[in-house]
Parts: structure tokens; C-alpha cells; sequence
């Protein structure tokens, strides 16, 4: 499954945004995303989380129905309102549709990540009784070639238009969504052009991360910083305020925190085997949900690794473009690098950006300075 977790709206009005300050104020877990399940039925290349879908060791780990319901319940009782159901392929578990409605009767605003390979009859029944904030469809490739060679098990290409045809015709709102990688860079205007063409929402992804089990194979596909910084540039006026949030964060004092996003403190994740995480990616070492309760998880083990601080204020996440920087402690678990130091990927993916913004008068990354120093570049 495509990695991009924010389940919260793109667009909030005046009582969203009260919502969303009053929960960063409170520490309120409003936004969840839930991992059914790992397995998928497609092998992406560039993935880095899924299974094979008759993996029979992760089925025997999976949650029962009974168990998610029983989690559900706990997270509504937080006070969780946007969830995301993802996984893997999460349409692949034959319960999916009696996971969704039981959280959907339970007052949570759903969306659902899906590749709408294996979209049925019975789920646009559901869909039509119960309507998702959105169904996020990844499209994997513009044209037939590129979409099988990324999904790796074969002819795939129809599958996709024929589920995203059935959710377009049943009137759900779907927003199309792209990775932009090695082998799909050069679709990803065309599959914009095309969802803007059809009524559709689309954003894509340009960061790969590695897998979670310690892959590395995903990296194989990531673009190059420049690659980044310029697929990023599409015709609006992106550049100037970029400067402008940059020039702004300046402004801020210098926060020695190691988590400065929402994870742990506004949103969670729960995988498929009752390990709550503080996103899709930070996953240590996750908490036991069903065992220790998610409030005990939340409230008092999550304040924990949220109240971590760095123990180098030189480096990375120390600088005024570290809020627009895609690296951040999760991503520097996965790519086994300390936070202190940064990485010269994703610093040099900043810089560049800056450079988009603000040309030379660009401030460096304070983790680019370092890496620099000690003479690593990226």
C-alpha cells in the first residue's frame, strides 16, 4: 500500500481546525490509521510494508474481527473521529465490509486505502449504505506497461480501471493518487491530467522509504533530490510560499523535541496483529493494545517517546526548513541513521526545495552543514 497516512482532511473549515487545536492541545487521538492487514495481492517494488496475500504466518497473527471491533471501540471511546482503513489490500480480508460498517455505525469518518483491484458488488452495496469520506485509489502507472511492471504479479492494468470505473460510476468520492519513482516519473502529469479529467482529487508521493521489516529493496526506486524538488513544482505558486512558511518557521524558537509532528500526540496507527504505533512509521517497539489498553498506551507510553528530546541541537531537525523536511524520526529508524545527524537524502531533498524557493540566498540545512563536514554529501 501506498504510504501516506494523513487521515485527517485536506481542507478544514473554521470547526476543524478548532478541533485539530484543541486535540494538539489535549493530546485528543483523533486521527488513526488501521492497518488490516499486511498481505496484498499485488507486489509493488516499491512498498514497504506488504506480504504476500497466502502468507499463512501473518493470517495466523492477524486480529480477528471480534478483536478489531474490540479496539474500535476503545479508540471511539478517545475520542478518534478520522480513521483510515489501510493495510496491505485491506479489501483482501473477507471481513473488511463488517469492519467497516462496524466503525462507520460507530460515528468514525472513514477512508478507505485501496489499490480497487478486488472492489465487488458487496462493497459498493456497503459503500452506498454507509459513504466513506473518500476512497484513496493508487494508480501505479499511466500506461498498461509501467502499472504491471510496478505491480509485479502479472496483468493488473484492466483490474484497476475496471474497480476504479465501478466506485466512479456508484458516485463515491475518490481521490486518485501516484508514486512518483524511477519507473513512473514520467506518467505522473498524464495521471494527473487524467483524474483532473474525470472529477477527481489527486496528489501523489515522490519519498520512498525502506521496508519496515528492514528491506531495502524499495530504495532501488527512489528519485534523486533534484528529481524530488522539481516534480513538486506543478505551475502554482509553490515556490514563494515555501520561502514564506520558511521564513516564518525562523521565527520559531528552536524546539529540542525529536517528535515535532502529530504522531503520538494527535494520531496513531494500529498494525494488523494489536500494536499500536505512533504512526506507519516509528513502529518502537508498539504497543499491545488488547493486552494493556489503548489509553494506557496513548496517554502515558506515547507521552513518553513524545517527550524525548535530541541530544545534538546541530544537526538535523534543528534548522528553519525542519517542518517542511521529509525527514523525521520514523524515516530515520527505517534508514538506520541517527536523527542528530540527518541524512543526506532527505537533507539534500530540502536544500533543494530551498533552492527552487529562494535561490541562492537559501538558507542550508543545518544536517547538510554537518553531513558536509564530516564529508558525506548524499
Amino acid at each position: 500500500m501506498t504510504q501516506l497516512a494523513d487521515s485527517a482532511p485536506r481542507a478544514h473549515g473554521p470547526r476543524s481546525e478548532a478541533l485539530h487545536r484543541r486535540a494538539m492541545r489535549e493530546r485528543i487521538p483523533v486521527i488513526a490509521a488501521i492497518e488490516l492487514t499486511h498481505r496484498c495481492n499485488l507486489a509493488c517494488v516499491h512498498c514497504y510494508v506488504n506480504l504476500a496475500p497466502n502468507d499463512r504466518e501473518a493470517q495466523r497473527r492477524e486480529l480477528t474481527t471480534e478483536e478489531f471491533f474490540r479496539i474500535i471501540d476503545e479508540m471511539a471511546d478517545a475520542g478518534t473521529l478520522w480513521v483510515t482503513l489501510t493495510g496491505g489490500e485491506p479489501l483482501l480480508r473477507p471481513d473488511f465490509c463488517d469492519i467497516y460498517s462496524y466503525a462507520h455505525k460507530k460515528g468514525l469518518l472513514l477512508s478507505v486505502y485501496t489499490n480497487a483491484t478486488l472492489i465487488t458488488e458487496r462493497h459498493l452495496e456497503l459503500w452506498r449504505k454507509q459513504p466513506p469520506r473518500v476512497l484513496e485509489i493508487t494508480q501505479y502507472g499511466f500506461t498498461r506497461e509501467t502499472y504491471d511492471t510496478v505491480t509485479d504479479v502479472g496483468p493488473q492494468f484492466d483490474r484497476f480501471h475496471r474497480g476504479l470505473a465501478r466506485v466512479r460510476d456508484a458516485g463515491l468520492p475518490v481521490t486518485l493518487k501516484a508514486m512518483a519513482m524511477r519507473l513512473t516519473v514520467d506518467e505522473i502529469p498524464a495521471i494527473h491530467e487524467f483524474a483532473n479529467a474525470g472529477g477527481m482529487q489527486f496528489r501523489f508521493d515522490a519519498v520512498i522509504s525502506p521496508r519496515i521489516d528492514g528491506g531495502r529493496k524499495p530504495l532501488a526506486q527512489r528519485l534523486t533530490p533534484t528529481e524530488v524538488a522539481a516534480i513538486e513544482v506543478d505551475g502554482r505558486d509553490t515556490d514563494s510560499l515555501f520561502a514564506s512558511y520558511c521564513a516564518d518557521l525562523e521565527k520559531r524558537p528552536r524546539d529540542d523535541r525529536r517528535y515535532q509532528c502529530g504522531a503520538g500526540l494527535t494520531s496513531f496507527t494500529i498494525d494488523p496483529y494489536g500494536k499500536m504505533h505512533v504512526c506507519q512509521l516509528s513502529r518502537r517497539p508498539g504497543w499491545d493494545v488488547l493486552r494493556d489498553g489503548f489509553r494506557q498506551g496513548f496517554d502515558v507510553e506515547f507521552a513518553k517517546l513524545r517527550a524525548e528530546t535530541r541530544t545534538d541541537m546541530s544537526g538535523c531537525g534543528t534548522c528553519a526548513t525542519a517542518a517542511a523536511c521529509t525527514n523525521c524520526t520514523g524515516m530515520a529508524e527505517l534508514e538506520g541513521r541517527s536523527l542528530d545527524d540527518g541524512d543526506p537524502y532527505f537533507c539534500n531533498i530540502t536544500d533543494a526545495r530551498g533552492e527552487l524557493a529562494a535561490g541562492a540566498a537559501r538558507k542550508t540545512p543545518n544536517g547538510l552543514v554537518k553531513l558536509r563536514l564530516r564529508g558525506e554529501h548524499g
